[in-house]
């Protein structure tokens, strides 16, 4: 078993870029010809749209991801840090619409709001104040001492 500890998680991931067909995705994330994968994934809809991009660090998502609607429209945005959610993340309806915003540590949502269709805020969350979710954080603050601040 690979462990992410082993990793050095200060650095942005490599400009080498793979379509994600080619990576397999096993339980601990994308191998490249039998390695973590460090680079960017790429995939694609059936007419050559882009769908998905994701920058990879030792097998796991890390840095700034995209997906599109098959229109071409963003759909969502978001940075990872080793493969966990982790700073300020938007989902766009096909229109072009704000759906959601999210700030994560992590991968654990400390704050979100979220839009109806015309795009007044129909909900707001916190969880500052989730034991949980402080506890998870915490925890990964200490793994990971140089991760970027929330």
């Amino acid at each position: 078993m690979i462990d992410a500890d082993d990793f050095d998680w200060n650095k942005a991931a490599p400009d080498f870029i793979v379509d994600l067909a080619e990576l397999d995705d096993d339980d601990y994330g994308f191998v490249y010809r039998g390695e973590p994968f460090s680079g960017v994934a790429i995939s694609y809809y059936g007419n050559g749209q882009v769908e998905s991009r994701r920058p990879c660090l030792n097998g796991f998502p890390h840095g700034h991801c995209q997906w599109w609607h098959d229109n071409g429209q963003l759909s969502q945005e978001w940075t990872a840090f080793a493969g966990m959610g982790h700073g300020w993340g938007t989902t766009w309806n096909e229109d072009g619409g704000v759906v959601k915003k999210r700030l994560s540590e992590f991968g654990r949502a400390l704050e979100w709001t979220i839009f109806d269709p015309d795009g007044a805020v129909i909900e707001t969350g916190t969880n500052r104040e989730d034991k949980p979710t402080l506890e998870w954080i915490e925890k990964y603050r200490r793994r990971f001492p140089n991760a970027p601040v929330v």
